[in-house]
């Protein structure tokens, strides 16, 4: 390992080798903040620190992969065991680890903003006048702060919940809601993780909101070994709820003594663009910045300022300046960016570098996970490995199915609850052959042919980590049949897990068996049978990833049911747990998360379940039996895609899905197919990149499926391509360029007209410091002498903090 303080200045050194205790670092834009984090965690390793509990948190897709991608060089050994992770995707992490204990679906997908207020529209009456971010933000303030209003009252979020855990689906508010949940509300689980990750930094402490910074808080306020990296004098997202002032206090107070280290060295930008950096933001009243000092040698460029007579004419200005860099400069069109304060901006700046023939991209309301092509093809491969998800199901069966249309979709939704029929019914086999999607279950439960199953493992990947304990029963109307218990050796450290399921080393190492004997036996005892589990999706996946590293076939039974699933179509009940079941039905078997022990239990639940579902058979029957005929071909289609899924790398099913759908076929005929194919390209290529060789391909694909959802169009497009990145300012965080145009800098242009209005400006002033430090090479401002409607505009007044001495007008 090459020696890891070489090339650091004393400040980052000084944070580095800060590996015990709190850590506070102030580091400004420029100051080697990012490569401090990924030095910082070599140096732990170096010092003994063990890689497995050490957890790095960054708010971007782009800076973990950056992060990763530098501990990877440092420590090519372990970086695999450091859990690097965007908030967002570590709360992910942890709910499809601990979820179950709030009654969640291992396999939950991540509905994006449109599905989930398409899912409100479905639940909730008396939205029709409101907008989509009206309602994303009344789900928030429900979920978050416990505010209701006249549009949404608490049955009304009760609904919605039932109908998207329905869908084996949480939303984007969910990942953090029941992540502080379970934290909070389980002492043991929060036990857990904070034994888990005793060694925490956090990038970009100034973007967390309450909820977000109360999950880190509780996970570091016992061992208070815990770093934040960041800079105030970057907060642009108030307006999102971060508190970076209230957060900061909190910190000196939970974690004291704190370590303060400021970072005051700037090795991105000219000295020219730092002068106007720094005349901008010594005039912010609460700047925390007290210096910035450049560690580049050229003074460069100066700062070109330019006043244009129109919008149309900006536009051109900044087309014909970028042709003529690229022309006499050879400026790479990648790194070049064109900023602007709203979306209107970037489309007419878009405009005229598109009538100038500049390559270009422009990222802007049309986010690239949300357009129509690309959501078909992610709804087509989310049909593929997900069973219950009816918004993707629905989308598919409108995009892609013949002869299946709204007012169908409709009547089927819309049928009486007590039948418990859903969409994603119509794709299984036991409803295409005997119009009852239960039928196979019902049968198999009076011939006492149903194995309910549950497996203790080692943690959650299923390409990595151990059964350590299979327990099953043979079941049905007669009782318990027959019984399976066995436990299973492993060289896997069971430290993290002995206190959730009470088998230790020792156990296992005078009762365990060898894993091929163990797998082989369950196979024998549960071939044949119709399987059940509470989140059996779960298990059925262990089992089988466990078969097939032990040179078995992989567990793929005819039929399967979870009684998770059964009891939220049929029970209602705060929550969904064995616990909280047990509890609402009176089952005479305590759940213990000791295998046989919940088997039993979801023994006796599914017991009560048969008796509901057989009570309204012969309606269900009737109700099916209309529309069957018409899902019979798009159902073979499907099993084929799901058969698929289990053997094919993601983009090689992406390849026969695109086709074998007709996806294709209709993209080619659509408005603009070129540039919708372009776009289907690109996700495959992402499908490509995200592909993890070291899962399965079912997993794997399902891990793409959540990248996306939580996707950024900067880490997918910005200097992927030799285009010039026409963003927002709030878009343009954490990236950097060479050069930089940033447009539309009028009053009421930016700062924009509601903060000048109502002299909300600390925010606005912020933003533009973040804007001008995004370059490092040339930086051009410009504005029109008239807005959009003809009236006459004056230069943004931050325009006066930037020194006239390194200012060219042009």
């Amino acid at each position: 390992m090459q020696n890891i303080t070489e090339g650091l200045n004393s400040e980052q050194t000084s944070a580095v080798k800060h590996i015990h205790g709190a850590l506070f670092v102030m580091a400004p834009i420029g100051t080697g903040k990012t490569k401090v984090l990924a030095h910082r965690a070599a140096y732990a390793v170096g010092q003994d620190i063990n890689p497995g509990s050490m957890l790095c948190l960054s708010f971007t897709n782009k800076a973990s992969k950056e992060m990763r991608s530098r501990v990877q060089e440092m420590l090519p050994e372990s970086y695999r065991d450091i859990r690097i992770n965007t908030f967002h995707g570590f709360c992910t992490f942890l709910l499809r680890t601990d979820g179950d204990r709030l009654g969640l679906h291992a396999d939950f997908t991540i509905f994006d903003d449109e599905d989930m207020v398409e899912m409100v529209r479905q639940n909730v009456a008396g939205l029709e006048g409101l907008k989509s971010n009206d309602i994303y933000t009344l789900i928030e303030n429900a979920k978050l702060l416990g505010k209701f209003n006249n549009y949404l009252k608490p049955d009304d979020l009760t609904r919605y919940n039932n109908a998207i855990r329905e869908n084996h689906a949480l939303d984007f508010i969910d990942l953090i809601q029941c992540t502080q949940e379970l934290l909070s509300t389980f002492s043991d689980i929060r036990q857990k993780w904070q034994n888990r990750f005793n060694w925490i930094q956090v990038d970009e402490f100034q973007d967390t909101n309450h909820h977000e910074y109360q999950i880190i808080r509780m996970l570091a306020v016992n061992h208070k070994n815990i770093a934040f990296f960041g800079d105030l004098d970057q907060t642009i997202y108030e307006w999102r709820g971060s508190e970076p002032k209230v957060i900061t206090k909190d910190i000196y107070n939970t974690f004291s003594p704190v370590k303060q280290i400021l970072f005051t060295r700037n090795y991105r930008s000219t000295r020219n663009i730092l002068k106007a950096a720094w005349g901008v933001i010594n005039h912010y009243p609460g700047k925390t910045t007290l210096e910035i000092s450049p560690q580049v040698a050229e003074e460069g460029e100066p700062v070109y300022i330019h006043n244009a007579d129109s919008i149309e004419k900006e536009g051109r200005f900044i087309a014909e300046e970028i042709l003529r860099l690229n022309r006499e400069k050879n400026a790479d069109f990648g790194k070049i960016a064109v900023l602007t304060r709203t979306n209107g901006h970037a489309a007419d700046m878009s405009y005229e570098l598109s009538k100038a023939g500049v390559p270009h991209f422009l990222v802007d309301q049309f986010k690239f996970f949300k357009r129509t092509e690309i959501k078909d093809m992610l709804a087509l491969l989310e049909t593929s490995v997900n069973l219950y998800n009816t918004n993707a199901l629905k989308r598919v069966l409108l995009r892609t199915a013949e002869g299946i249309g709204e007012v169908t979709i409709k009547k089927i939704l819309n049928l009486p609850q007590e039948l418990g029929c859903r969409l994603t019914d119509f794709l299984r086999s036991d409803t295409i052959e005997h119009a009852d999607p239960f039928r196979t279950l019902i049968d198999a439960y009076n011939n006492n042919n149903i194995v309910i199953f549950d497996t203790e493992t080692t943690g959650l990947n299923f390409a990595q980590d151990d059964i350590i304990e299979i327990a099953a029963v043979r079941y049905g109307r007669d009782g318990i049949k027959e019984e399976f218990q066995k436990y299973i050796k492993t060289n896997r450290s069971l430290e993290e897990t002995t206190h959730v399921h009470g088998i230790t080393e020792e156990m296992l190492a005078s009762e365990g068996e060898e894993p091929r004997s163990v797998l082989s036996a369950f196979l024998e005892f549960s071939r044949d049978a119709v399987i059940c589990g509470h989140n059996v999706v779960y298990d059925l996946n262990m089992t089988s990833g466990n078969c097939q590293r032990n040179d078995l076939q992989p567990f793929r039974p005819a039929a399967s049911y979870d009684t998770l699933d059964l009891s939220r179509r049929f029970l209602r009940s705060e929550r969904y747990t064995l616990t909280a079941l047990k509890n609402l039905l009176g089952l005479p078997t305590q759940p213990t998360h000791r295998a046989l022990d919940d088997v039993k239990t979801t023994a006796e639940l599914l017991s009560h379940l048969i008796t509901i579902i057989t009570k309204n058979e012969k309606e269900r029957k009737e109700a099916v039996t209309v529309y069957i005929n018409q899902f019979r071909k798009f159902y073979e289609k499907v099993t084929e895609w799901r058969r698929r899924a289990q053997t094919e790398r993601p983009a090689d099913l992406f390849d026969y899905i695109i086709q074998n759908s007709g996806l294709a076929e209709q993209v080619s005929r659509m408005d603009e197919a070129d540039r919708r194919q372009m776009h289907l390209k690109e996700l495959r290529n992402i499908m490509m990149q995200f592909d993890d060789p070291q899962l399965g391909p079912e997993e794997s694909l399902r891990s793409i499926l959540s990248t996306a959802a939580l996707g950024d169009d900067r880490d997918r497009l910005v200097g992927a391509e030799r285009k010039v990145s026409v963003i927002t300012a709030h878009q343009s965080k954490g990236l950097e360029f060479d050069t930089v145009f940033i447009a539309g800098v009028f009053d009421q242009g930016f700062p924009g007209y509601f903060a000048v209005k109502e002299n909300k400006l600390s925010e606005e002033h912020r933003l533009f410091y973040v804007c001008i430090t995004r370059a490092k090479e040339r930086l051009y401002i410009t504005y029109p002498a008239v807005n959009n409607w003809g009236r006459k505009t004056l230069p943004s007044r931050f325009l006066k903090y930037i020194s006239e001495e390194v200012v060219r007008r042009v």
